[in-house]
């Protein structure tokens, strides 16, 4: 439970910055390889789509964590943790190889801790009916 609240608390920052770019905060430079220092408003859809996807894979590491029940079979929950702890590794992955940029020293720690709290998560807490 305890390593779920911290990979929420890691994904809770990152949506916060997310959701400060997309309302046009000029810190873009954490994102993109920091070609921009606004968010450029074609690209604020695609991020506010990353917040909701964000938003649901916080919701499911709580759930998995036992921490929030949601009206959710257990078995889809510890299918969707587990490809979400996948998709979260793959994402640090990209960010750690993006060089020295912003991104890599501000997102990448929020990543790496939230797909490692994941997978903890997975494999500490029994699968729930």
């Amino acid at each position: 439970m305890i390593f779920a609240l911290i990979g929420s608390f890691a994904l809770g920052i990152q949506i916060i910055l997310y959701m400060l770019l997309i309302l046009g905060v000029p810190f873009a430079a954490i994102t993109l390889d920091g070609k921009y220092r606004v968010l450029p408003k074609e690209f604020r859809g695609a991020f506010l789509a990353s917040v909701f996807t964000q938003i649901l894979i916080l919701l499911t590491l709580l759930q998995t964590g036992a921490v929030i029940n949601l009206p959710f079979p257990g078995i889809i929950v510890r299918i969707l943790a587990v490809i979400f702890a996948l998709f979260l590794t793959f994402n640090a992955i990209k960010i750690a190889a993006a060089g020295e940029s912003l991104e890599r020293k501000i997102i990448f720690p929020l990543t790496a801790t939230s797909a490692l709290s994941y997978f903890i998560t997975i494999a500490s807490v029994p699968v729930s009916p």
